[in-house]
């Protein structure tokens, strides 16, 4: 009897240290699953952090792109301004060769008056 409790206490002894054991690969496990953990929320907190600075340079970036287009459109008003300019001078340009057509058609016809006098 006292050789099969000491099998007894030796089996027990052998499972206590395998369950001892276990404990502790577990604990790794645990552990190891922690730190998985750990990265896992870094990752998502540095991912957030790219789409939040993404974000901030898309809305930089369609600042710029409405601004040239403020720019661009001032561009086409000014050009489209200096069309304008350039046929008003023509005009005034072309009223200006009339004029003078005008007055050089009188001065002919005086000449040809006072040429006239003169022969009378």
């Amino acid at each position: 009897k006292a050789a099969d409790a000491e099998k007894r206490a030796v089996d027990g002894e052998k499972k206590a240290h395998d369950a001892e054991q276990k404990a502790s690969e577990s604990e790794q496990k645990a552990s190891s699953a922690e730190q998985k953990a750990a990265g896992a929320v870094k990752k998502a907190a540095d991912a957030e952090k790219k789409a939040v600075d993404g974000d901030k340079k898309a809305a930089v970036a369609e600042q710029k792109a409405s601004e040239s287009e403020q720019k661009a459109s001032s561009a086409e008003k000014k050009f489209a301004e200096a069309v304008q300019k350039a046929a008003d001078a023509e005009k005034k340009a072309v009223d200006g060769d009339k004029k003078a057509a005008a007055a050089e058609q009188k001065a002919s016809e005086f000449e040809q008056k006072a040429s006239s006098a003169e022969q009378k």
